[in-house]
């Protein structure tokens, strides 16, 4: 009977990344629109090496790149097999109760972005679905995650 839930709840997250992508375009390809980035409240960065670099709590960063990651100009993208990205960047957001209660957690995971700036890339990783999207991306993305980075 517990099964049912957690079924439910993992339709329901790919359901939300799966919208968040868009309807496809004439040539075939989707766009991301990034509301789900939008809810961040936690940042929490980390090398390729698995090395946490620091942890980003203040809102009005967020926000401000939330923005210049310019997620309308996104499109499908493939990367390398062996392509290891240079930064990722782990998205939280603060528990909050709803009708079916708390869920007890202080911090919700929503998403990772790994960033690939050889390949022009940042990909969007959902552990809870096990969904991964690449996404071609502009530079002023790719400049926008190095900046958090070395801030």
């Amino acid at each position: 009977m517990k099964s049912l839930p957690i079924c439910f709840l993992a339709l329901a997250l790919a359901g939300m990344v799966l919208t968040a992508c868009g309807a496809p375009a004439e040539d075939g390809s989707y766009t991301f629109d990034g509301e789900e980035l939008s809810k961040a409240q936690v940042l929490v960065l980390t090398d390729s090496s698995g090395t946490e670099l620091g942890t980003i709590t203040d809102l009005d960063t967020i926000d401000t790149l939330v923005d210049d990651l310019s997620t309308e100009d996104w499109t499908m993208g493939e990367l390398s097999e062996d392509a290891r990205p240079e930064l990722v960047v782990s998205l939280y957001q603060e528990s909050t109760e709803t009708v079916l209660g708390d869920n007890g957690e202080d911090l919700i995971h929503l998403l990772d972005l790994e960033s690939y700036p050889e390949e022009g890339c940042i990909a969007l990783r959902l552990d809870a679905v096990p969904i991964a999207l690449d996404f071609q991306v502009p530079q002023s993305a790719l400049d926008a995650l190095s900046a958090l980075a070395e801030s």
